[in-house]
C-alpha cells in the first residue's frame, strides 16, 4: 500500500509539471482576462485540493492561494503545524528549519531555509507567527506568518527572501476533517528568473499540501499526550 500512495503522489506529481509547463509558456505569451483575478493552477477532486494563483500590480511575482480539506481534525493540524524544527521534513525545498523563539502559547518566530532550483542561491528567512485561537464565534483557527528580516542576519551565500506574507485559515469540518485555507505573497528577493519562480510557485502549495497529509497521519500528533506548547483553541 506504501508503494502504491508514493505511485499515486509521484503521477500527481508528474502530471502538475507538465501542466505547469504549458501554462508558463501561456503566461509569457500573454494575460488572459484579469490579471488580478484568481486563476486556477490545479484542481484535484479526489484529493480535494486547489491552488491558484493572481498577478497584482505593483508586484513583481504572482500571490498564490491553496485549499485543501484535510483528513485529521484541527487539534492534530495545529500540532503539526506549530512544529517549526519538523517543518524541514514536509515543506517544499526547505532544508533547515528550526524555531527560535517563543513569545507566548499565541506567537513564536521560525527560521527556514529553502534549496532553490537550478543553482540558484539558496534562500532563507526568518518569519513570525501569531495564532488566532479557534474560537466557538468565529469557528475556525487562524495563523498570521511574516518575515523578519531584522531578527537575524543572513548567511554568507544565502539570499534573505525579501517578502513573505500569508494568512492561513483552518475551519473544522465536523470533528475529523479540517478545510485549510492559505492565501499569501513571497518575493524571492535576490535574481530570480521567471522559470524558476514559476516553477517553486506552481510546485510549493501542492507538494506542501502532500507533506502535510503525510504528517498528520503520524501517531504522535494525535496523540492526546503530545507536548504542544502553543494554544490553538480558546
Amino acid at each position: 500500500m506504501l508503494i502504491v500512495r508514493w505511485l499515486i503522489v509521484f503521477s500527481m506529481l508528474c502530471s502538475t509539471a507538465l501542466y505547469a509547463a504549458e501554462n508558463d509558456l501561456q503566461d509569457l505569451r500573454r494575460d488572459d482576462g484579469n490579471p488580478n483575478e484568481w486563476r486556477l493552477v490545479f484542481n484535484n477532486k479526489t484529493q480535494k485540493i486547489k491552488t491558484y494563483f493572481k498577478k497584482e500590480d505593483k508586484k513583481r511575482v504572482r500571490s498564490f492561494r491553496m485549499e485543501a480539506e484535510l483528513d485529521a481534525p484541527l487539534s492534530t493540524v495545529a500540532n503539526v503545524e506549530f512544529d517549526a524544527d519538523n517543518y524541514k521534513n514536509w515543506y517544499y525545498q526547505v532544508e533547515e528549519s528550526k524555531l527560535l523563539k517563543i513569545v507566548s502559547d499565541t506567537e513564536f518566530y521560525t527560521y527556514i531555509r529553502y534549496n532553490s532550483p537550478g543553482g540558484l542561491p539558496d534562500r532563507d528567512t526568518v518569519f513570525q507567527t501569531v495564532i488566532k485561537p479557534y474560537s466557538k464565534k468565529t469557528g475556525y483557527m487562524m495563523m498570521l506568518i511574516k518575515n523578519k528580516d531584522d531578527y537575524i542576519m543572513p548567511s554568507n551565500g544565502i539570499t534573505r527572501i525579501a517578502v513573505l506574507d500569508m494568512v492561513a485559515k483552518f475551519t473544522p469540518i465536523g470533528t475529523q476533517k479540517t478545510l485549510m485555507e492559505i492565501e499569501g505573497y513571497m518575493d524571492p528577493g535576490g535574481f530570480a528568473p521567471m522559470w524558476a519562480v514559476n516553477l517553486v510557485q506552481r510546485t510549493t502549495p501542492l507538494t506542501t499540501i502532500i507533506g502535510l497529509q503525510r504528517m498528520l497521519l503520524l501517531p504522535r500528533y494525535s496523540s492526546p499526550t503530545y507536548n504542544n506548547p502553543f494554544k490553538y483553541t480558546e
